[in-house]
């Protein structure tokens, strides 16, 4: 293989590395932005379930504030499986933090929805009502660092969509070039002599040929003059 052949060759495999790369992160970016795009959803859900519990505790409704505890609980175990994955491209520690938080701050509404039921007393439910505000917009800002973080997903999927077109271009142009280099290199040795580099019987043939047919679709004499050499 030519020194030419090899520089060919190690570009296309580089090109092609990178677009698997790309290929890798779209993937990545897809994936991550599903999962974030569950988090605003559920994050969505719980804020409502948490302004409906505090209202059926504080009016005394058990049953359907038993409901409401449930699927809050549900949705913050959903929210421990996204806290174990390993993210290692883009940063999820600010909501991996908010979630957290989040979580703790649930488990003290709790605790005071416990005491209330026990011994209802204005004092417990005015604490009620500040922290189950308070979870509301943590919850909110919590929804708004995952939609940040959607948006940038989204940003990054169209850069490296953008230069996975760019590495297939690339690539049909390599192909392109070593194709036309190979081409005209098998022309070559197969019309030339490689001890003389002068053309071949074959190549002379055809030449001498095609200027017969020339000579006589214009009726022009042609002069053919052969030296032998030793």
């Amino acid at each position: 293989m030519s020194k030419a052949s090899t520089k060919i060759f190690f570009l296309i495999l580089l090109i092609f590395i990178i677009t698997l790369i790309n290929g890798f992160l779209i993937t990545y970016y897809l994936i991550n932005s599903s999962n974030d795009m569950e988090i605003i959803s559920n994050l969505a859900e719980l804020r409502g379930l948490i302004q409906r519990a505090t209202l059926l505790i504080l009016s005394d409704n058990k049953n359907e504030a038993m409901d409401s505890l449930k699927s809050i609980e549900n949705l913050l175990e959903n929210f421990t499986f996204y806290n174990k994955r390993n993210y290692f491209i883009t940063s999820t520690e600010s909501l991996q933090n908010n979630i957290s938080q989040l979580q703790k701050k649930w488990s003290v509404l709790k605790n005071d929805f416990k005491n209330y039921q026990i011994n209802k007393n204005d004092s417990i439910k005015n604490q009620i009502i500040i922290k189950s505000e308070e979870l509301w917009d943590f919850a909110d800002h919590t929804v708004l660092i995952a939609e940040h973080r959607v948006e940038n997903l989204k940003k990054r999927l169209q850069v490296t969509f953008y230069v996975i077109l760019l590495n297939i271009l690339l690539i049909l142009i390599v192909f392109w070039i070593s194709k036309t280099l190979i081409k005209d290199k098998l022309e070559y040795f197969a019309s030339y002599d490689p001890l003389t580099d002068t053309l071949n019987r074959e190549a002379f043939y055809t030449y001498l040929n095609n200027n017969i047919k020339i000579s006589k679709r214009y009726k022009k004499p042609f002069c053919l003059i052969m030296f032998d050499v030793d």
